[in-house]
């Protein structure tokens, strides 16, 4: 254990625990958005006993000498099974910081905006050891749902963050979500 880690994993927040230092994680993230107005997520759970448990975007961190767009049709590929997938614009930013499997992180996040037909059916091709481990399941949500349920989302605001999409299209300047 880190000293001064918080032995209790916590979801992410804004800052550090004081003591902590954290490894900088870099990732890319679908807003997976179906003709029919619905939101494709994962749900994944923390493996640290008691861990977090909720709903994310699709996504993962760049390979060395990847950019944004390879490295998002990559990772859709290897956890949907979407191939060739129209990568829109950037329309989210989030920087925050939690526990994973006993490790702090701080995640550096891009959201890019991607319509896929009502039709599509993610079904993964190349799972990691770990995505395997901590992919507990996937579906569409409706903004309805996602504002109806109790469940955690990461960036907490997604619910909002996604009406405000399905009213207004993509962003002119990227949203900063918050944690």
């Amino acid at each position: 254990m880190i000293q001064g880690m918080n032995p209790r994993p916590v979801p992410s927040q804004n800052a550090l625990p004081p003591g902590v230092t954290a490894r900088v994680r870099r990732s890319v993230r679908a807003v997976l958005v179906s003709d029919a107005s619905e939101l494709l997520l994962l749900q994944i759970q923390n493996p640290t006993p008691g861990g977090w448990n909720g709903w994310i975007t699709p996504g993962g961190g760049p390979e060395a000498g990847e950019d944004d767009v390879s490295a998002l049709r990559r990772e859709l590929f290897e956890e949907l099974g979407l191939e060739k997938a129209p990568i829109g614009p950037l329309v989210w930013n989030r920087v925050h910081f939690h526990e994973w499997n006993g490790e702090w992180i701080e995640g550096r996040e891009a959201f890019y905006l991607v319509r896929v037909a009502t039709s599509f059916l993610p079904e993964p091709q190349q799972l990691t050891e770990a995505e395997l481990r901590d992919l507990k399941g996937m579906r569409w949500w409706s903004a309805a749902e996602l504002k109806e349920t109790d469940r955690e989302f990461a960036p907490r605001r997604l619910p909002e963050l996604f009406e405000e999409i399905l009213k207004n299209g993509s962003p002119s300047v990227p949203v900063e979500t918050g944690v």
